[in-house]
């Protein structure tokens, strides 16, 4: 039986990413933050593995479903237990709905979903629940995290990119990646580029040369430098190097010449890969990121802008009621310049840069490549 809504359209965030991308505790500032501006504002925790919640939601999954009963029950590990408890969730999206339909006004949703990223790249169960949820009159917007500090790692940006690229395709859902924890963007290591460099994702392929590196700052040629040269002697390429890994022997002869910027074949290899992936990101051109810290007043405030453009909460009753009959053409001439728009503001990138990286001593050569753009 079809179901409709009984108080007006609802709006809302999926707020998506990989596991540690700061879901919840986005969900939980973006609350804070509305809840501060008098905007009414509900929390619906979907993911039933995340039964320690740190601050009380509206409506709970574990009421219906929880990670640990089906793993005992069904005798299923962690990813197989959430695809079950995805699909069970869908199969009862009664339930899901009566408790939408009893919060009383409410009517901007954050919905916070698991973390497996295999449910976006490959199952089907969160793709029909938000497809349901927008026949219910839901209108969504996605909210991709990805954790800022992989864009000092260029293997892990390239990769990060490429789920973004992936789960954009498949939700088919006004699509907003956000990059989390930018004030941590260079704790693990200083940048090669600028930061408008990994929030436009232009020319990605510049990051081939970086890629294997612990840090991107330095030339990748300076081995043995602070914040350049190659991995140390751990992860993978240390398994190169005792030739664990298929390198034709290159890697018990020399352990440079296994490694990725070597020559080794499982280098020529990973190279190769990476060159195909940056080449099928740029053909899409669909993803760029918009920097934010969930402390930041500021930070938030401009990617809330963004995300009520995608899903229409400003085109609303309360938000046309703000700005009277006089301002609501203006806000629809403005929007049908920005609501869609993919690049964030470079201006106020810029700003975040400013604010959370040190840029004082940045190689001059990798500073020259990136003014060069």
């Amino acid at each position: 039986m079809k179901r409709s809504l009984t108080h007006g359209p609802r709006f809302g965030q999926a707020v998506i990413g990989p596991p540690g991308a700061g879901k919840t505790t986005y969900c939980h500032g973006i609350a804070r933050f509305l809840s501060a501006r008098g905007r009414p504002v509900a929390v619906v925790n979907l993911d039933p593995a995340n039964d320690k919640l740190p601050f009380p939601v509206d409506i709970d999954v574990s009421e219906l479903v929880n990670l640990a009963d089906v793993m005992e029950t069904h005798n299923l590990g962690p990813n197989g237990g959430l695809v079950y408890c995805m699909d069970y969730l869908e199969q009862n999206f009664d339930w899901l709905l009566e408790r939408l339909e009893a919060l009383q006004g409410r009517r901007y949703v954050l919905f916070d979903f698991p973390g497996q990223v295999e449910l976006y790249t490959h199952g089907e169960a969160v793709q029909r629940l938000l497809q349901r949820l927008e026949k219910w009159g839901c209108r969504l917007t996605a909210v991709h995290l990805v954790d800022a500090h992989h864009c000092s790692d260029a293997g892990k940006f390239i990769s990060a990119v490429l789920i973004s690229l992936t789960t954009m395709v498949r939700l088919e859902l006004p699509h907003v990646n956000v990059l989390s924890k930018v004030d941590l963007v260079e704790s693990y290591g200083r940048l090669a580029f600028d930061l408008n460099f990994y929030t436009d994702v232009v020319d990605v392929q510049r990051l081939l040369p970086y890629v294997g590196t612990r840090s991107t700052c330095t030339d990748p040629g300076r081995e043995g430098e602070e914040g350049g040269g190659r991995e140390d002697e751990s992860g993978w390429e240390e398994e190169v190097r005792e030739g664990s890994i298929e390198d034709g022997g290159e890697g018990k002869r020399d352990g440079r010449e296994a490694g990725t910027s070597g020559g080794g074949r499982f280098a020529r290899r990973y190279r190769k890969l990476n060159e195909a992936l940056c080449e099928l990101i740029e053909d899409f051109s669909l993803v760029a990121f918009h920097p934010l810290n969930i402390q930041d007043a500021d930070c938030i405030e401009r990617v809330l802008a963004v995300v009520d453009k995608c899903n229409g909460y400003l085109l609303g009753a309360e938000e046309r009621a703000l700005v009277g009959r006089e301002g609501e053409a203006a806000l629809l001439s403005t929007l049908s310049g920005l609501a869609f728009r993919a690049q964030p503001d470079a201006d106020r990138v810029k700003d975040v840069q400013d604010r959370y990286m040190d840029i004082e001593d940045r190689d001059e050569n990798s500073l020259s490549k990136n003014k060069a753009r």
